[in-house]
């Protein structure tokens, strides 16, 4: 039986580098996460129940369920408005099944209720066509910002894909949004990364793509313990350990490793 010390100086030997190794090695450890992995489930039968957006119930259920499994901060009271919003949105499932992304800015500046719910907006939206929409989400945010700073990435600005929670303006968060997007698919390119694509080679399936992303930001970047993307090594792995992302401890440690060497190597370079 290999022990956690062997399974951690094997790891820890390792070159690892953002390719398509370190997806498959970050996806298989989505893998094991039941919890999350039984609520896709369940908003995958959700949805194939309730596809169309025109009856007020049925987007009702839907934006509830998003919201509580994806913990995205809409208050319960605003629910309501927001649901009557995108059923009042014109040729709404016609405009979802073609990927009209400015639905996404239109859904998060619902009017009458506080704030801007880009992250929402994307994950309602990702769900009705995974092959368009790539969900927005803030370790992603990080993870894209990091390899910006350090000049791994080149074609958009740090401040033009973060997040604004009180704006209203419906044409400034569609410039994020849509930075956002030619962020990620810059990421994509530059790294060559074959498993983010569909079967035909040319659409990425933002889907596969978030959940690789979103683990590895989680894991380098969760509790913002230290600011600006400074951690040492034993809060980056404590970090992911506190979290308990992986019920193996072995697993945990593993791959709290993998993500240093990746931190250290692409989001800590010294200027």
């Amino acid at each position: 039986m290999t022990t956690t010390n062997q399974t951690c100086k094997n790891v820890a030997t390792k070159d690892y580098s953002l390719n398509d190794d370190l997806m498959r090695i970050f996806l298989d450890a989505w893998e094991k996460l039941d919890n999350y992995v039984e609520q896709e489930k369940v908003l995958t039968k959700l949805l194939s129940n309730h596809s169309k957006n025109t009856d007020i119930d049925d987007v009702l259920l839907k934006c509830a369920t998003l919201n509580s499994f994806y913990s995205a901060g809409i208050n319960n009271k605003d629910l309501y408005p927001l649901a009557k919003h995108i059923v009042s949105i014109n040729n709404i499932d016609e405009r979802l099944a073609n990927g009209d992304l400015s639905l996404v800015a239109e859904i998060a500046t619902c009017p009458g209720i506080k704030g801007c719910h880009i992250s929402f907006a994307s994950k309602f939206c990702n769900w009705h066509n995974k092959q368009a929409y790539p969900i927005y989400d803030r370790f992603v945010v990080k993870v894209l910002s990091a390899l910006k700073n350090n000049g791994e990435l080149t074609s958009f600005k740090v401040c033009d894909i973060k997040p604004n929670k009180v704006t209203k303006d419906i044409t400034d968060v569609n410039i994020r949004y849509l930075s956002f997007k030619g962020a990620l698919e810059e990421f994509v390119k530059k790294y060559n990364l074959t498993l983010a694509f569909a079967s035909d080679n040319k659409t990425i399936i933002f889907k596969i793509l978030d959940r690789f992303l979103w683990l590895l930001g989680k894991c380098c970047f969760a509790n913002n313990i230290l600011a600006d993307n400074i951690l040492t090594d034993s809060a980056l792995i404590n970090n992911f350990l506190v979290d308990n992302i992986l019920a193996d401890a072995t697993l945990q440690i593993a791959y709290g490793i993998i993500a240093q060497v990746i931190y250290d190597k692409f989001f800590n370079k010294k200027k």
